[in-house]
């Protein structure tokens, strides 16, 4: 999981845009909910930007849905911080692969759900 002040931003970018759909869950407060999706901007953009209420990231997942190969990058900004890397810079993520991501651990997963990557 992260915790996120005020302010701080969860941001992502890919190679092509709106060819990787994102959705980010979480916790607000004690509601559980889906806090963001969309899809992923060609140049770093800002997916999620957290509220006064006590933020905590459970979960974000990306999806290529472009028939190539797709670099993918996740980033922690604080508020009035500096972006850091969430997950390996340019992370490849193959034509119609899954990628999730907890805030410790990483999986990839391909088109049939066989995991491809799994870091701890």
């Amino acid at each position: 999981m992260i915790a996120l002040d005020n302010g701080d931003l969860i941001r992502g970018d890919t190679t092509t845009a709106s060819k990787v759909d994102y959705a980010i869950h979480g916790v607000v407060g004690t509601t559980i909910t889906q806090l963001a999706d969309g899809q992923l901007p060609s140049s770093i953009g800002t997916l999620y930007t957290s509220g006064a209420a006590a933020t905590v990231i459970a979960s974000i997942s990306l999806v290529n849905t472009n028939t190539s190969t797709e670099k993918v990058n996740l980033y922690l900004t604080p508020s009035g911080g500096t972006a850091r890397q969430l997950i390996p810079d340019d992370t490849r993520l193959e034509a119609g692969s899954l990628l999730l991501f907890d805030g410790r651990r990483m999986q990839v997963m391909d088109s049939n759900g066989a995991i491809k990557v799994r870091e701890i």
